[in-house]
């Protein structure tokens, strides 16, 4: 029965432009319904690896929250956390390398240098409480080192005489000492040298002193 049917209807005798039109309009309809449903697929429909992803995530973000609220509320964590935390700081290594981490941090790194150089200048120093505070400081250690008897006036003098007596024995005194003799012999015994003789710039006719004689050059002292 179908083959009478399909011998009934007959092939039109040749191929018009009418037909070619219709047969690309339905070509054309067929593939833009087919690129907007995968278009809506992939953009409004998400796929499960994607939704399994999201999820996980979600799950991951909830669960480290929850670790992290109760490490911070729970004693015993905290106290476990506070003891490692100074058996830590104990360690010989930690101290080591925290030490060196400070001198190199406070005595090498130009901007923290910098910083405490103008923290102390212009947050201490020049802070009027501060100056206040210094003053009354020095007058406090001035007053309390008057009266102690080890300090004024024995100890004083005992380091004062340790002073006078390492400046004595040291060589830049007797050589000083020596420059000092020799020019005051040339003037006594000679007189003042002439400008020109180079030592117009140490003496004077009109002033004469003993630190200008001291500053003599060796070789006019000799």
């Amino acid at each position: 029965m179908w083959l009478r049917r399909l011998q009934a209807r007959r092939l039109p005798a040749r191929i018009t432009a009418a037909h070619c039109v219709r047969a690309g309009i339905v070509v054309v309809g067929v593939t833009g319904a087919y690129e907007a449903a995968t278009y809506i697929h992939q953009n409004w429909t998400p796929s499960s690896s994607a939704r399994e992803e999201g999820l996980v995530h979600i799950a991951a973000l909830a669960l480290s929250a929850e670790v992290v609220h109760k490490a911070l509320h729970d004693e015993e964590v905290l106290q476990s956390l506070t003891i490692f935390g100074l058996k830590l700081l104990k360690e010989p290594t930690t101290v080591r390398e925290l030490k060196r981490f400070g001198v190199e941090l406070f005595t090498k790194d130009p901007a923290t240098l910098a910083a405490l150089k103008t923290f102390f200048v212009n947050d201490v120093i020049k802070d009027p409480w501060v100056k206040e505070e210094l003053i009354d400081i020095v007058k406090e250690l001035t007053v309390s080192a008057r009266k102690d008897p080890a300090i004024y006036p024995d100890g004083v003098l005992q380091w004062l005489k340790v002073a006078a007596l390492r400046a004595l024995r040291g060589p830049a005194f007797s050589e000083s000492l020596q420059r000092g003799l020799q020019s005051s012999g040339w003037v006594a015994f000679i007189g003042p040298p002439r400008k020109d003789i180079g030592f117009g710039t140490y003496y004077t006719e009109d002033s004469f002193s003993v630190p200008s004689l001291l500053k003599m050059p060796k070789q006019f002292s000799q």
